[in-house]
């Protein structure tokens, strides 16, 4: 194998991997937008999230809305061995170095360039595995119902209707 097959070989997987990783495919304007409204639509039911971001601990690392600030945070872990983590987490925000912000794409640029992963990758890890279904046809808060009330007996088992 000549040389520039090798090089044509090496550059056709590194291009292969960097799309992978979403490097080649920058988010356009209007589909980062669309996947902040989508983040901003989920932080309506609940306020905290899983982050999943290569390098960081999928079940520590969460993003969310602080509901006594109404600001957002994200606390992120490095892949670790340790549950839970004995440290602090390895990036915090908001801090001195990163400002309190209520506007998920501003809270995704700064994990952005904290983490140097791309903007798309930290949307998408935003989205991640938020504990809802994506199917639009059903209801994400689906589950079983318990009713409590008061007063109510159960009859004997086995059950033996009254008969005369």
């Amino acid at each position: 194998m000549s040389q520039a097959e090798t090089d044509r070989i090496i550059i056709q997987q590194v291009n292969a991997l960097a799309g992978e990783l979403g490097m080649l495919n920058p988010l356009s304007e209007d589909e980062a937008a669309e996947l902040a409204a989508e983040l901003q639509a989920d932080l309506k039911y609940r306020s905290q999230f899983t982050l999943a971001l290569a390098g960081y601990d999928e079940l520590f690392t969460t993003w969310g809305r602080d509901d006594e600030t109404g600001c957002l945070y994200a606390r992120l872990w490095h892949d670790i061995d340790d549950d839970p983590p004995d440290g602090p987490p390895s990036i915090v925000m908001p801090s001195s170095r990163w400002p309190a912000t209520t506007d998920i794409r501003v809270l995704a640029e700064q994990i952005s360039s904290a983490t140097g992963h791309s903007l798309r990758a930290v949307l998408l890890g935003m989205e991640g595995d938020n504990g809802c279904d994506d199917s639009e046809d059903e209801d994400p808060y689906t589950g079983t119902t318990v009713t409590i009330t008061e007063g109510y007996t159960l009859p004997e088992w086995p059950y033996r209707p009254n008969t005369p």
